[in-house]
């Protein structure tokens, strides 16, 4: 079989140097070959889409087992700050935990705090209490302690 491409008569030979079709890349389409622009943000979309899976993959628990009331001094207990933004509060009324608020315009909630069936404490990062809103006496923004 052959191809004339030119009309030259010169058979499969007429195909070097005279092709219709752009040649396209897996992964490419065809406005990326004619705006070099398009295939810069293609690259930056895949870049940043990687960032935030990763980001959300590695998303602290929602509900964290922090030990038993014991565990924790009167004070600010600071062993959750680095992996969760987490403090553990302990005064003499009882405990509570603050979270440093990703956004917004109140820079740390309380959050929700209990005691579980087993005698630990567990906090719930879904639960926020805001300071300014008067939420701080909300009974399940602390655990209160009787001595």
């Amino acid at each position: 079989m052959t191809f004339d491409c030119g009309g030259n008569g010169s058979g499969a030979a007429g195909l070097v140097g005279h092709v219709d079709a752009p040649v396209l890349f897996p992964g490419s389409s065809a406005q990326s070959k004619r705006f070099p622009w398009v295939r810069a943000v293609e690259m930056l979309g895949r870049v940043l889409r990687g960032f935030f899976l990763r980001s959300a993959r590695q998303a602290p628990p929602e509900f964290l087992r922090i030990g038993r009331p014991q565990d924790y001094a009167e004070g600010v207990d600071t062993r959750w700050r680095d992996e969760y933004d987490l403090w553990i509060v302990r005064n003499a009324s009882g405990i509570y935990a603050l979270m440093s608020a990703p956004s917004g315009p109140w820079p740390v909630v309380r959050v929700g705090i209990s005691l579980a069936d087993d005698g630990e404490i567990l906090v719930d990062r879904r639960k926020a209490y805001k300071y300014e809103a008067g939420e701080w006496e909300n009974p399940d923004s602390y655990l209160a302690i009787v001595p």
